[in-house]
């Protein structure tokens, strides 16, 4: 198992690292985790026909996004990840976490074919065969509607 420290998130003094302001979601989004399953799989530490990645929060979003936008792990688990981006920054969670993504992928509705463009619910015909998203009904930042969806 690997816990991954993502690029960019070193910076402690401000909410978003300037390495991830309107990156968030891009398709090349999970690379360090990617990159972090293939130095396993190389070293023999791992079978790299049977990677699985799993997170919660971003984290379920990271791995959503590497299920549908990458082929390098045969399954994973989403814990309470964002699957639709649009329907969060509508106002589908609390007043601060909406704008939160202005920042991290850009403004809305400006941007809105960005948020479509990005969303791994619309992808879910590339997702690896198997995935998990538990979630729970008290989650106060990301809806079950999103695990729903």
């Amino acid at each position: 198992m690997v816990d991954v420290n993502y690029g960019g998130s070193t910076g402690l003094r401000s909410r978003v690292p300037a390495a991830a302001e309107r990156n968030v979601g891009h398709p090349r989004t999970p690379p360090d985790c990617i990159n972090a399953a293939r130095h396993l799989a190389e070293r023999v530490a791992a079978d790299g026909d049977r990677l699985l990645i799993r997170g919660g929060s971003a984290g379920g979003y990271t791995t959503l996004c590497a299920l549908v936008f990458h082929d390098d792990f045969a399954a994973g688990a989403s814990y309470y990840g964002l699957a639709d981006l649009v329907p969060f920054v509508e106002g589908g969670t609390h007043k601060f976490e909406c704008e939160y993504l202005y920042t991290l992928v850009g403004p809305y509705p400006e941007e809105a074919e960005r948020y479509r463009a990005r969303s791994p619910i619309n992808f879910v015909d590339d997702a690896a065969d198997t995935d998990a998203r538990p979630q729970g009904a008290e989650d106060a930042v990301v809806p079950p509607a999103q695990a729903e969806r």
